[in-house]
């Protein structure tokens, strides 16, 4: 291999993994109780390492009172994986942080691999219900760039120099199956090279809390695709870029104009 092919390599490796992102995944599990005579919430809630608010606002109980030879649901529970955060987990679980950490009594956001947490019901996440064809994407739009609709819910942001630098935004259904998107984004991908799946999320913003994050990268162009939730919907940019040293000055300009990212 040349110079100028290790160094093309570096700098499309550099900035696959500048702004990375990991995603956690969720060993769901779900038990059941038969209240026996004498059982308490308390009691119970000790036994499975759980709360009593976990298990009142689980069950819907109004108070502590229960009554013997009932069903009694302890929860969701999940292992925390590594690079799990409070906030991926709430939000994938339609929770928030506080409502977390107050049923499984955290003092702190800090959560290790392996630990257990305890879920309530999962309520439906924010934009559940959108359609997606209707929903209107926004972004702040440097100078020397272009941004536009191409077709319901598909979107363009380019560099007008250079057509080879751009990202496309898409509004996915509502209820797309993520395993699914992610196959068929390897599937594209693999036209361009190797597909890796980038897990760091020790970088920019934009990657963070990602569903997932896709690349590949061939002799003449990388491209990224990476699905999130924003504001409430789930959105897939295609992130594409030539493998020269114009890359370092175009493509973070690119990223930063994608974290303004609005969809209403």
């Amino acid at each position: 291999m040349g110079k100028k092919a290790i160094k093309m390599t570096v700098l499309t490796i550099g900035l696959a993994s500048m702004l990375g992102f990991s995603q956690g995944a969720y060993a769901n599990t779900a038990n059941v109780h038969i209240i026996q005579k004498g059982d308490t919430l308390y009691n119970i809630a000790k036994r499975y390492n759980t709360t009593v608010t976990a298990l009142r606002e689980f069950n819907n109980l109004g108070s502590n009172l229960i009554i013997a030879g009932k069903t009694l649901k302890i929860g969701t529970i999940i292992t925390v994986k590594k690079g799990d955060t409070l906030y991926n987990i709430a939000r994938s679980n339609g929770m928030s942080v506080s409502e977390l950490k107050k049923i499984n009594n955290l003092k702190t956001d800090r959560i290790t691999p392996g630990q257990k947490l305890f879920l309530t019901k999962a309520a439906k996440p924010a934009g559940s219900s959108y359609d997606a064809s209707k929903a209107a994407v926004s972004l702040k739009v440097k100078s020397g760039y272009s941004f536009g609709k191409e077709e319901p819910g598909k979107y363009i942001l380019q560099y007008k120099k250079d057509g080879t630098y751009f990202a496309r935004i898409e509004v996915l259904d509502a209820k797309a199956n993520i395993s699914a998107v992610k196959k068929n984004a390897a599937e594209y991908l693999k036209s361009t090279g190797k597909v890796i799946e980038i897990k760091n999320q020790n970088y920019h913003p934009f990657y963070r809390n990602a569903e997932f994050y896709l690349h590949a990268s061939g002799s003449k162009a990388s491209q990224n695709v990476v699905v999130k939730r924003v504001n409430g919907k789930l959105v897939k940019f295609t992130i594409h870029f030539a493998n020269k040293e114009e890359s370092e000055g175009i493509t973070p300009y690119i990223i930063e104009m994608l974290q303004t990212t609005t969809v209403k």
